[in-house]
C-alpha cells in the first residue's frame, strides 16, 4: 500500500475510460444496483469524489474514505453548495477501517482499489468489515482486474468494440513480447508495469468468504471498456 499511497497523493486523473454525464449514469447505476437499498455505506477508496458525490442523494449516511489528502481535498471540493452534512470524509487507510469505523453500518464498498492490495490483505480488509456490518449487509468489491483478461489486457483487446481477428491478436502479442525483451536487453532489471496492479482470479474471493463464513456472488461489468474485470458480492448468511 505505501508505494501506491504515494502514487495517488500526486495523481489526479481517475483513469476511466470514458468520462461524460452518460458514463457516470450507467457507472453510478450500476454501483447502486449491487449496494442495494441500504442507508449507511462507507466507501474505501472514494478517491476524488466522483462517485460519491453522484450517490450523496441515495443514502442517509456516507464515509467517505481514502489514504491521501490530495484525493480527498479534491472529493471535498465536488461537494461545494451541495448537501453533504451526511457525508463525512475521512483520511485514513482501508485497512485500518476497523479502527476509522465507531458504529456498523449497511454496505461496505470499493470501487478499482481491490487492484491495489496483495491477497493477504484483501482477505484481512474483509474480515475486519465483516464485522463492522448490520445483519444483513454487505460487502462490495467492484471492478477487479480478472487474471484471466490480462494477456488480452495488455495488448489493448479492450480498447475497441469491434471485432479482432486471431491474426491481430497473435501480432499484437509477439510486439509486445519483442519491446519487452528489447527493455531487458538495455536494464537488467526492468519490469513490465501495464498499469493495473495485481490481478485475481475470481476463485480467489469464493475461498475467502468460505473461510470467513460469508456467501459470495461473482458478477461481470456491465461497461464494456470494463470486460477484463468482475465484481464481488460478500454477505452475512441470511437467518432462518
Amino acid at each position: 500500500m505505501t508505494y501506491y499511497q504515494k502514487y495517488w497523493d500526486k495523481f489526479k486523473d481517475p483513469m476511466h475510460v470514458i468520462e461524460n454525464d452518460a458514463f457516470y449514469q450507467s457507472y453510478i447505476d450500476e454501483i447502486r444496483f449491487y449496494l442495494g437499498e441500504k442507508n449507511t455505506i462507507v466507501d474505501t477508496g472514494c478517491g476524488r469524489g466522483e462517485i460519491i458525490v453522484r450517490l450523496a442523494d441515495y443514502y442517509d449516511k456516507i464515509y467517505a474514505i481514502d489514504f491521501t489528502y490530495n484525493m480527498l481535498d479534491q472529493a471535498k471540493a465536488l461537494f461545494e453548495g451541495k448537501r453533504s452534512n451526511h457525508v463525512e470524509f475521512i483520511k485514513a487507510n482501508m485497512l485500518d477501517i476497523d479502527q476509522v469505523l465507531k458504529e456498523k453500518v449497511d454496505v461496505i464498498y470499493n470501487n478499482q482499489v481491490i487492484q491495489y492490495l496483495t491477497e493477504e490483505e484483501i482477505e484481512s480488509f474483509v474480515k475486519k468489515s465483516k464485522a463492522l456490518l448490520n445483519d444483513e449487509g454487505r460487502i462490495v468489491l467492484m471492478h477487479i482486474p480478472n487474471l484471466e483478461c490480462k494477456n488480452l489486457f495488455q495488448i489493448e483487446f479492450y480498447r475497441t468494440t469491434q471485432f479482432v481477428s486471431i491474426y491481430n491478436i497473435v501480432k499484437r502479442k509477439i510486439a509486445l513480447n519483442l519491446n519487452k525483451f528489447k527493455s531487458k536487453l538495455f536494464k537488467k532489471d526492468y519490469h513490465y508495469d501495464d498499469g493495473i496492479g495485481y490481478w485475481f482470479d475470481p476463485t480467489l474471493f469464493y475461498e475467502i468468504a468460505d473461510r470467513l463464513g460469508l456467501d459470495c456472488q461473482v458478477y461481470g461489468p456491465r461497461i464494456l471498456g470494463y470486460r477484463y474485470r468482475f465484481h464481488v458480492v460478500l454477505e452475512l448468511p441470511k437467518q432462518n
